[in-house]
């Protein structure tokens, strides 16, 4: 875990001073969070916990290692934040985008909770996090996942609508 956390804070901080290169291909989405979600699997597994995706179509253009790597943390973070018996769902959606295609990649867990003032934090590194159940440090996961896809243009965000939704 330590290792985990120091190459996480060497990737937050190259891409935070935009020194970190982005090897930028085209490969199938689906695939990405196919090898995200089994990477979480073992985990999910011992909390109890599903992680749905039942798949998408659709090639991107981007960083596949750093995409993956951006998946797996925000998994990681919402194990973190939900109770056993809880279910996260992995949808995708295309979106119009200016050039070419754009999709977006929501997590979303229906019976989390977070207060509205928590959902800012969620993505500070190390910020104590207030839930009903105790405080919790959700570490660099979401910081790293927000940095990369910054880093590919895109957006990052969290709202509490039907449960707890990231984007």
């Amino acid at each position: 875990h330590l290792i985990a956390l120091v190459n996480d804070l060497l990737d937050l901080e190259k891409l935070r001073a935009g020194q970190l290169d982005m090897r930028v291909t085209q490969f199938d989405l689906e695939d990405v969070i196919d090898a995200a979600v089994d990477a979480v699997y073992s985990q999910a597994d011992d909390l109890m916990i599903s992680v749905i995706f039942e798949g998408c179509e659709g090639k991107i253009s981007a960083d596949q290692d750093r995409l993956q790597q951006a998946i797996t943390r925000t998994l990681e973070a919402l194990l973190q934040l939900c109770g056993q018996g809880e279910t996260i769902n992995v949808t995708v959606t295309m979106v119009a985008a200016s050039v070419g295609k754009a999709y977006t990649i929501a997590f979303n867990s229906e019976n989390l909770f977070v207060p509205a003032a928590v959902l800012p934090k969620l993505f500070e590194p190390f910020q104590p996090i207030e839930l009903a159940s105790g405080s919790i440090s959700l570490s660099l996961g979401l910081p790293l996942a927000r940095a990369i896809v910054l880093g590919h243009g895109g957006t990052c965000g969290a709202s509490q609508n039907d449960g707890l939704s990231l984007w």
